[in-house]
């Protein structure tokens, strides 16, 4: 009978303070609405930052070399081209926890099909580059071990490049031209979207290393002082390396500084960028 006489009483007081109670409801749904939207904020945030962090590629080590100094200024890094396949050779086999180390060249080029082009970022790289970088395909194929050795003229393409170049057409069996030299585009990538730092990862091409630097790239990505195919011929821009799980992240970097500062490695003997077994 009291718990009655309660309810009797709160209604009542509802009732007779009817503004009051009013504004008190409100700001109860106003303060918890406040407290899921900041709440479903932040999980949209963290899913999004997690994406781009996963696009990036797993467990990813990326080994780059050191800045120049010009007139007193120390410029950024990579702006002197010191590593080597060598380099990613030796670090696939003697850094520990590396699953995988990819040598990677790249420049900004102009690429053209038919009566449109496109600037782009054009990458020579090893197979085992896109399992390091986490990339999936589309349609079509990747480019094997004996299409790099043989400098083979066949791209892969991001989905931009395919967009800009070839609008609604398929790219698989098209020609892409980049200044005299005409590559074949055998497969597609699966979307990315865009990193951290905002650059749209699918606006890139990527073609066998070999290929890059007789046809592409080049004397413009090894050391200008030196011929190419000579000392600058073996010059790459990174190493993109992949550990076997997150926590060996730090001690692998750890053993690479250690290691380069120690020796230079030989580039001498090829390699398929895995660690031997």
């Amino acid at each position: 009978m009291r718990s009655f006489s309660y309810i009797y009483l709160a209604f009542r007081s509802v009732r007779v303070h009817i503004l009051r109670s009013i504004l008190a409801v409100t700001g109860i749904v106003i303060g918890i609405a406040a407290v899921l939207i900041v709440v479903a904020v932040a999980e949209g945030a963290r899913a999004e930052v997690s994406r781009q962090i996963t696009s990036l590629g797993s467990n990813l080590l990326l080994v780059q070399p050191g800045a120049q100094v010009a007139q007193g200024v120390r410029q950024q890094a990579g702006t002197i081209l010191s590593l080597t396949t060598g380099d990613a050779i030796a670090v696939a086999r003697e850094v520990p926890d590396v699953v995988i180390a990819a040598p990677f060249v790249g420049e900004q080029k102009t690429t053209i099909s038919g009566d449109l082009n496109w600037s782009t970022l054009v990458a020579g790289v090893t197979p085992v580059f896109f399992e390091a970088r986490g990339w999936r395909l589309a349609e079509g194929q990747l480019f094997n071990d004996d299409q790099v050795a043989s400098a083979a003229k066949i791209a892969v393409i991001g989905r931009t490049v395919a967009r800009e170049l070839f609008r609604d057409s398929d790219p698989l069996g098209r020609f892409v031209r980049i200044e005299r030299s005409s590559y074949l585009v055998i497969g597609t990538l699966a979307e990315k979207g865009q990193d951290f730092t905002g650059r749209d990862q699918d606006d890139v091409m990527f073609i066998p290393l070999s290929s890059a630097r007789i046809f592409a790239i080049g004397r413009s990505q090894a050391n200008p002082r030196c011929r190419a195919f000579d000392f600058g011929e073996n010059r790459i821009r990174s190493v993109n390396a992949r550990g076997r799980n997150r926590d060996c992240a730090r001690p692998a970097a750890t053993s690479q500084d250690r290691r380069a500062q120690g020796r230079r490695f030989s580039n001498s003997e090829p390699h398929s960028g895995r660690p031997d077994a």
